[in-house]
């Protein structure tokens, strides 16, 4: 019964950090406001999290580490058409299709969390989650060129620019259509601007 209880203060906890930092941002959130939004003590708080930082890397370890799997075990490089290979890419859509449903199903349900991660909470461990991210997604498109038997295809600066549009355009999808609106429009945005890219990267190389 006390373990049970234990974990149910934590909960509470947890949830109510959710609440004060989603509203109040990192900075302007103390153990206190926490405390009170929850009606428990400040030493109950401390008796769970040694400080601000550690409770706040709690409430989004577990969706960052979500959408962390998401860009790495999920994206399987090897499992998919290369893109870069310039002559058939029908295929990435469908590949693609599993994981963005998942993101998109992690975001729903974690809706609260996931604003944190987007706005890059300052003075925290997650400041730069972002850039992680297009770091990660880097890494995803470095395999598919390194892979690839053309190596004239597309350069690091290019890479770069279409991983920081992927990503900040997913951001700012997020930030503004509805939950139904992102079903139907996050596959089309990202899959769109993929295909699109090297689409329109081969015709030009083909008229040279």
């Amino acid at each position: 019964m006390a373990q049970f209880l234990k974990e149910e203060i934590k909960k509470k906890i947890k949830q109510s950090a959710i609440e004060v930092f989603t509203k109040r941002g990192y900075k302007g959130t103390s153990i206190k406001a926490i405390a009170d939004n929850a009606n428990v003590s400040v030493g109950n708080v401390y008796r769970y999290y040694k400080n601000k930082e550690e409770l706040y890397e709690a409430v989004i370890s577990g969706v960052y580490n979500g959408v962390q799997n998401l860009l790495t075990e999920d994206l399987e490089f090897q499992d998919y058409k290369n893109p870069f290979s310039n002559v058939e890419i029908g295929n990435y859509r469908e590949k693609m299709y599993i994981p963005l449903n998942k993101f998109i199903e992690l975001y729903k349900s974690e809706h609260d969390i996931f604003v944190m991660i987007l706005n890059g909470e300052k003075n925290s461990h997650y400041e730069k989650t972002i850039l992680k991210f297009i770091d990660i997604l880097k890494e995803f498109f470095y395999k598919f060129r390194d892979g690839d038997s053309n190596k004239n295809n597309l350069s690091n600066i290019e890479i770069s620019a279409l991983t920081n549009a992927i990503v900040f355009g997913t951001i700012d999808l997020l930030n503004h259509l509805s939950d139904e609106e992102i079903n139907l429009q996050l596959m089309e945005f990202i899959t769109d601007l993929i295909e699109g890219y090297f689409y329109a990267k081969h015709a030009r190389e083909e008229r040279l």
